[in-house]
């Protein structure tokens, strides 16, 4: 009866890991379809959750379940999420304007430099 309990709470963390992974495919699918139906539109932020959030959840849980099965995380999944963060900071920061380093000293000079002319 215990290993049979056992058995039981075993299947059912697997089928939790599962629906981690279906539900990832689900969220990219929304994402695909979001990116299809308005390929020229503003992107709005909120899809960034569709568009690279289900692919981030679908590496993570795999990564997660390869670990358990394998001990081991290949380092091209590493690589992929590593790669869609990156992403997903640059989409983030896409409509916001570039910032132009400028040093204090060189925009005294350039004040000087006009006064004189």
């Amino acid at each position: 009866m215990v290993a049979r309990s056992r058995l039981r709470h075993r299947s059912t963390g697997r089928s939790k890991r599962w629906r981690v992974i279906v539900l990832s495919v689900l969220v990219t699918g929304v994402g695909y379809e979001l990116v299809i139906d308005h390929p020229f539109g503003q992107p709005r932020p909120s899809w960034l959750l569709f568009v690279v959030g289900g692919p981030m959840l679908f590496l993570v849980a795999r990564m997660r379940l390869e670990y358990e099965i394998f001990g081991r995380v290949s380092p091209s999944r590493l690589i992929g999420f590593v790669a869609l963060v990156a992403l997903l900071d640059a989409l983030r920061g896409r409509g916001q304007p570039l910032e132009v380093p400028v040093s204090p000293i060189g925009q005294e000079a350039a004040d000087v430099r006009d006064s004189e002319a």
